[in-house]
């Protein structure tokens, strides 16, 4: 029995804890700092579009936190998802087994966007997901370096060398173009892992298209078959930001600042391979 706490009045044998108080901060908190650098209101907070939490407190995010917005008058959030966790080697990160990884270390090492794209990448979102530095680098290498950074680099160098000059329009080549739609129905379904491997496909396909065409060999004796196949890759470039921009918004940016003009300069690479790996204490 618990004998501290708010008494709930129909019955004295129980009482009301932390729970209570602590789920009024959702509200009472953007009251007293209203997110200014958001310009967003308390008001405009609700209803909220998605409420996420881990699913080891979904009872009281499900049960008590509805309750207290019916009784102030307030919306219901509009979605309600409950996350997993993240194991290491299995197991759930603890003070005990002295296994949590330190999400600070990881982002200071290989930055935010590509933490981000591992831990949405590399298991459904919402389910337990084993996370290792040894996969992350391996994807961070893979993926990122030699597929997304890649691609970007060996384009807009191209641009710069041969001097294409890029309009908007469609892309003629079939196999660059991304479905934008199923990719944003994926995005907001939480179903990240789906969304990447979609917008990862086209990155493939840029890359293996710059190996069949070698735009470097036509040079300026087939310029206009030239400048169609960067033209393409750029537009196909384009899409892929976009759609990526959710889950890296910082590389997404340098992508676009400069693909976004008629004239591209070649861009510096966006993920320097990882050649001598040091792994952190997660991996044996």
């Amino acid at each position: 029995e618990v004998t501290w706490g708010i008494p709930v009045p129909w019955d004295k044998t129980q009482t009301i804890y932390v729970w209570f108080d602590a789920l009024l901060n959702y509200y009472s908190g953007p009251q007293i700092a209203p997110l200014k650098s958001y310009k967003l209101q308390a008001n405009q907070l609700f209803p909220t579009d998605v409420h996420l939490m881990a699913k080891d407190i979904l009872w009281f995010h499900a049960v008590i936190w509805p309750a207290l917005c019916l009784s102030a008058g307030l919306s219901l959030p509009k979605i309600i998802f409950a996350h997993g966790f993240f194991t290491v080697n299995g197991k759930k990160m603890s003070k005990s087994l002295n296994n949590a990884i330190d999400p600070n270390e990881l982002v200071k090492r290989y930055g935010s966007d590509a933490v981000r794209y591992y831990l949405l990448s590399a298991f459904p979102f919402g389910t337990d997901g084993n996370a290792s530095t040894r996969n992350l680098e391996n994807k961070y290498n893979s993926e990122l370096a030699n597929g997304l950074g890649n691609l970007v680099s060996r384009v807009s160098h191209m641009c710069e060398k041969y001097d294409i000059e890029v309009t908007e329009g469609d892309i003629k080549e079939k196999s660059l173009k991304l479905d934008s739609g199923q990719v944003w129905k994926k995005i907001e379904n939480f179903k990240f892992d789906q969304a990447i491997k979609d917008i990862f496909k086209i990155v493939n396909a840029a890359n293996s298209y710059i190996e069949k065409t070698k735009p470097w060999e036509l040079g300026k004796s087939k310029r206009e078959e030239l400048k169609k196949i960067l033209t393409d890759l750029v537009r196909s470039i384009r899409e892929i930001s976009f759609a990526l921009s959710p889950i890296m918004p910082k590389t997404t940016k340098i992508i676009d600042k400069e693909f976004s003009k008629a004239k591209i300069k070649k861009v510096k690479p966006l993920f320097v391979k990882i050649k001598n790996k040091k792994y952190f204490k997660d991996t044996k």
